[in-house]
């Protein structure tokens, strides 16, 4: 099992906007790493909430409408 610091490690490489390409190939690879990202995130404790709050600062400010969340900050 990895740790909360790893996890969020793996988050911050994420590919937050895969589903928004145009190329098919960028989209699986984006949702199979979803996916992954969902499983570990089942099996650590604190990482869906941290998985949560990375999903919020992606998707918020200005494009979004809505005021723009910050980073969560890195689990020591």
């Amino acid at each position: 099992m990895i740790t909360l610091a790893e996890f969020y490690d793996q988050l911050d490489r994420h590919d937050w906007y895969y589903a928004m390409s145009d190329d098919h190939r960028c989209w699986q690879r984006g949702e199979a790493e979803r996916k992954r990202l969902d499983e570990l995130a089942a099996t650590i404790p604190g990482a869906a909430e941290l998985k949560a709050a990375f999903s919020k600062h992606y998707f918020t400010g200005e494009p979004w409408g809505n005021e723009k969340q910050p980073k969560p900050a890195r689990p020591s």
